[in-house]
């Protein structure tokens, strides 16, 4: 805890000998309910959207047995929709091998505007820039999904780990440009599937619908923004 202040208070003294006199305070985002004890006082703090978190179950199979029956039965309805799809093909791997940028920041902009309220700073995957960077990691992969003619339909990219594997984004196109409504409950499963197999200690899903996220088996960790002097 000693270690944490003395990191603040050497960026704060930093940051103002580089940013002038005018700066009146610095705020602290994604802070969990044990992080505030380190920030220096005054602050002011409120709650923000909770991060979900999926802990890896011991199988897939374990893994829906804790959902609502509801829930359950309609995601095996989802899988057998997509497997019996003839004009529905899904490619997994590196993201510069089944998408590309400009095609997932096209899906990213498309999010963004179905749900404005999850902009901010994660905003930025709608960016070619930002796709572009993701495109030449090893360690992000995708899960695309294609109709028969090459459209891309939808698209989720995660950033791999041994221990706690991150969702980072994901869109897909609307009902009546061709887009599916099961798509999004296609790829949970398969990154349920995905910790699983890689023995990891679970998944980062990020923020952003939470009650759903819920729903589908994720534990939501508190948030918090603070603004300190």
């Amino acid at each position: 805890m000693d270690d944490r202040r003395d990191v603040v208070r050497a960026f704060r003294r930093a940051a103002r000998r580089a940013l002038g006199p005018g700066v009146a305070g610095v705020l602290w985002r994604q802070l969990g309910d044990d992080d505030q004890a380190w920030l220096p006082r005054p602050r002011y703090a409120r709650r923000t959207e909770p991060l979900a978190v999926l802990d890896a179950p011991a199988s897939v199979d374990a893994w829906l047995a804790g959902l609502r029956k509801k829930r359950r039965s309609n995601l095996r309805h989802v899988r057998k929709l997509v497997a019996a799809d003839p004009d529905l093909q899904v490619r997994t791997g590196p993201v510069g091998d089944v998408v590309t940028p400009a095609e997932l920041a096209h899906l990213a902009r498309l999010n963004l505007a179905k749900h404005p309220g999850g902009g901010g700073p994660r905003s930025g995957h709608r960016s070619p820039l930002w796709q572009e960077s993701v495109a030449f990691r090893d360690d992000v992969h995708a899960v695309a999904y294609r109709d028969s003619a090459g459209l891309l339909l939808g698209a989720g990219t995660i950033l791999d780990h041994p221990t706690w594997p991150m969702w980072l984004s994901w869109g897909a196109l609307p009902v009546d440009e061709g887009g599916r409504r099961h798509l999004y409950f296609d790829l949970f499963w398969r990154l349920v599937d995905r910790v699983v197999e890689g023995r990891a200690a679970g998944m980062v899903l990020g923020k952003g619908m939470p009650d759903l996220k819920a729903d589908l088996g994720a534990r939501l960790v508190p948030q918090h923004a603070a603004v300190t002097l």
